[in-house]
């Protein structure tokens, strides 16, 4: 394809200084899953991933109030950012959170909403 300028960035947002520069495209497969949900996987998910790869520990939300905060700062104005979302219950919650931003949702091979789509 000839693309240049891409950097990939691997870093923990929540515990990592926010980078000083704006992005075209953000995607991200954050800890999604609540404490209680967390408490009821099955032992094949939660021995195929980290827990910090799996949940926040807390209500699962962790990760979206935080971007939604710092998207003026990272995302370049009419550029994307994709996330991945948890099933239970979450996608009213992270509209909310985006509810000022244009957004589109994508749904997966199961026709469940998973990924929202922001536009800065």
């Amino acid at each position: 394809y000839q693309v240049q300028n891409i950097t990939c960035l691997h870093l923990n947002f929540l515990k990592n200084t926010i980078p000083n520069e704006k992005f075209d495209l953000i995607v991200c497969n954050p800890p999604y899953i609540s404490k209680d949900d967390y408490n009821s996987l099955p032992r094949e998910i939660k021995s195929h991933e980290p827990k910090h790869a799996l949940t926040d520990n807390l209500d699962g939300l962790t990760f979206y109030k935080h971007i939604a905060n710092q998207l003026e700062k990272i995302l370049t104005p009419g550029r994307t950012l994709l996330i991945e979302i948890w099933l239970k219950n979450t996608k009213n919650n992270i509209e909310q959170l985006f509810r000022h931003k244009k957004y589109h949702w994508h749904k997966d091979l199961n026709k469940d909403y998973r990924i929202i789509e922001i536009l800065a």
